[in-house]
């Protein structure tokens, strides 16, 4: 590697003004590190979505493990106690698949200006909240971005591996990870 990429990539990353750190790794090891906009390497920092992709990976070692049976496992199989009389019959076909790639078939949050979103996060339960939300489309067939998807997908890897996502996450992949 060029001794000025590094450099380089930390003068653009600052001049961007979006960016609040950088870490340029080579074979392993950190070559250059900064922070720009008040942050520094102590700070917590709001990942915002980036923890959908950890749960995905959580998620593909939890099947990996045996605690899950396959990608098309039923949603549904998790959560008997939210199976109501007169409950949507295409809600019995919502996947794990599903939910990994938020085609479970409820709206999504930007479709009503996050009125969804508003009236899920502010539920008492927001399990029960997401499993009772009505269907606008058939599970499987259109993408439609909604983050209490995932929090399904969170409850479903608490139920399967008996242990809080966050502890399954930290044993399996953070600790191993050394992040």
């Amino acid at each position: 590697m060029s001794p000025q990429l590094p450099d380089s990539a930390l003068t653009r990353a600052q001049s961007s003004g979006f960016i609040d750190g950088l870490l340029v790794i080579r074979n392993g090891y950190i070559v250059a590190e900064r922070y720009y906009n008040g942050h520094d390497r102590l700070q917590p920092h709001n990942v915002m979505s980036v923890s959908k992709s950890f749960l995905s990976a959580i998620t593909g070692i939890a099947l990996d493990q045996g605690y899950l049976d396959d990608w098309d496992v039923k949603m549904l199989d998790y959560f008997p106690e939210y199976i109501y009389s007169d409950i949507d019959p295409r809600k019995y076909d919502i996947t794990l698949r599903h939910l990994l790639t938020m085609r479970m078939g409820i709206r999504g949050e930007a479709e009503d200006n996050y009125q969804v979103y508003h009236q899920l996060y502010t539920s008492e339960n927001w399990i029960k909240s997401t499993i009772e939300e009505p269907l606008v489309s058939d599970p499987g067939e259109r993408m439609r971005y909604n983050t209490f998807q995932t929090h399904l997908l969170s409850a479903i890897i608490t139920k399967a591996t008996s242990q809080s996502t966050l502890d399954y996450a930290n044993e399996q992949l953070f600790i191993p990870l050394q992040i």
